[in-house]
């Protein structure tokens, strides 16, 4: 088995980092995927899914069922359906460790996100990177991607690292930004993104991770 699974703070620049890894190790990139897949076994709009992604249930599914019910969702046309009962919490993370489960399987995958070191904690072949940045840069980051203001930029990002620290507590018991959960903890404010990949690819290849998948440095 040959999977990284990268966790990342909001506004760090995690994605593009773990495309660029992907592309420069030949690992396919499992993102997205995790929740189309989440979606399609709990028969529910991918929309849903997204929205209860690393969070917890409350305010979210009333929310979400209105919006279906308004026609915000599945298409945008208002819908005569009866709107769907809250996701049960348990059920969307068992769901969850399935897909992400699954994709690990297949070998040669860099997971991004979505608790998947919390889920293949333990499992061999895996390595785990954290990457963080100190709030001003991921502030910036933020304000310039989604055009937003600087009031903004930090209310999402406060939200966002409340909705995945709950989460993971929650369901590992586990603060997610500790050291402890990772084998390699990355301030990608300190280096560009291609040294980042740089110094993960040189990471795995050297690691007895990669070692044992017969990866030459």
């Amino acid at each position: 088995m040959t999977v990284i699974t990268i966790e990342y703070q909001m506004g760090c620049g995690g994605r593009d980092i773990a495309r660029k890894l992907a592309e420069l190790l030949g690992f396919s990139y499992v993102d997205r995927e995790i929740v189309r897949d989440v979606a399609h076994e709990l028969h529910i709009a991918e929309d849903m899914a997204d929205a209860h992604d690393e969070r917890m249930a409350g305010l979210l599914d009333r929310a979400m069922t209105m919006l279906w019910a308004a026609g915000e969702l599945a298409g945008g046309a208002a819908s005569a359906e009866v709107a769907p009962a809250p996701i049960d919490d348990t059920l969307y993370h068992q769901v969850t460790c399935q897909v992400i489960e699954a994709a690990a399987r297949r070998s040669k995958v860099i997971i991004v996100g979505h608790g998947a070191s919390f889920a293949l904690a333990g499992w061999p072949g895996v390595m785990h990177v954290g990457l963080y940045a100190p709030m001003e840069r991921r502030v910036t980051t933020i304000m310039g991607r989604l055009k937003v203001s600087q009031a903004e930029a930090e209310r999402r990002i406060t939200q966002r690292d409340h909705d995945r620290a709950r989460y993971i507590k929650q369901f590992y018991n586990a603060n997610w930004r500790e050291a402890d959960h990772y084998h390699l903890m990355i301030d990608t404010a300190q280096l560009t993104p291609e040294q980042v990949v740089a110094l993960i690819a040189q990471a795995w290849r050297t690691s007895a991770l990669g070692v044992a998948e017969g990866v030459r440095a």
